[in-house]
């Protein structure tokens, strides 16, 4: 099992297992919270965001591996100058298991960490976005914000940013 909470490696290349994944099994969101700052205004704000780096782990069960990741999202209000709010006007944070179904002939010893990681990271953040996406859209829907939506999850940019010194945190304010 991995936890990558706490580690600074630089991960390896997901397609080493995901060529080995038969299916998704399933998809849950395990946890989720919604927190709203003050809001006295008269007309919707518009709201610009941060993603923070999400926390992964997995675990592999026989056939299966097992794969949960922790995202969270903070919003802020976008003054008439296109400054930020000093705190967030809402955070909204999940978590996500995710299992996949591996083939019978796959030797999950002969994957490295780093691979496992890579893995663990990208195919689950490509897999559970859209569920992450309905759920901060879903909950800010439910304020005066103007609507705020999850850009797509660029692969590409994001292993580019993990294996580089730059933070691969989810900028929702680039879409990519």
């Amino acid at each position: 099992m991995s936890d990558t909470s706490s580690k600074e490696t630089q991960l390896g290349n997901p397609t080493v297992v995901a060529s080995h994944v038969s299916r998704i099994a399933d998809i849950v969101q395990t946890y989720g919270a919604f927190s709203l700052g003050n809001l006295e205004v008269a007309e919707p704000m518009r709201l610009s965001a941060s993603h923070k780096k999400p926390d992964f782990s997995w675990s592999i069960q026989e056939d299966m591996v097992s794969v949960i990741i922790d995202v969270g999202f903070a919003g802020f209000t976008v003054n008439d100058e296109g400054g930020l709010s000093g705190e967030p006007i809402v955070t909204v944070e999940a978590r996500f298991a995710v299992n996949y179904s591996l083939d019978n002939e796959f030797d999950a010893s002969a994957i490295t960490e780093a691979d496992w990681d890579a893995f663990a990271l990208v195919n689950g953040m490509l897999n559970i976005t859209p569920y992450w996406r309905e759920y901060v859209q879903d909950s800010i829907s439910r304020t005066q914000l103007a609507p705020y939506y999850i850009p797509p999850f660029n692969v590409s940019r994001f292993l580019q940013k993990a294996n580089s010194s730059e933070d691969p945190e989810l900028s929702a304010d680039t879409p990519d």
